[in-house]
């Protein structure tokens, strides 16, 4: 087999030469969407996986947005939340 290696292989229960497949999927009560996947030699880490499959989605649908961008929104909204009351008592 090209590309395979010596590592685990979970359905051989043991060791032994092959091909891990790493694919992310979004599961709903209705269907399940494949985003992506590949197949990564025997002897690969998960955490190099997950970091390839993160890649692949990113380049497929976008980069999401991160949790910074959310924290500043929601300290904005609390700032204008804070500031209504005061500009009431100052009337």
């Amino acid at each position: 087999m090209t590309g395979a290696d010596y590592g685990y292989m979970g359905e051989t229960g043991g060791l032994g030469t092959g091909y891990q497949f790493a694919r992310a999927q979004l599961v709903t009560a209705r269907d399940c969407l494949v985003l992506g996947g590949f197949l990564p030699p025997g002897h690969t880490l998960s955490t190099q996986c997950v970091g390839e499959l993160v890649a692949l989605i990113e380049a497929t649908v976008g980069r999401p947005r991160r949790r910074g961008e959310m924290l500043t929104a929601r300290l904005a909204a609390l700032r204008t939340r804070v500031s209504a009351p005061d500009a009431q008592l100052a009337r």
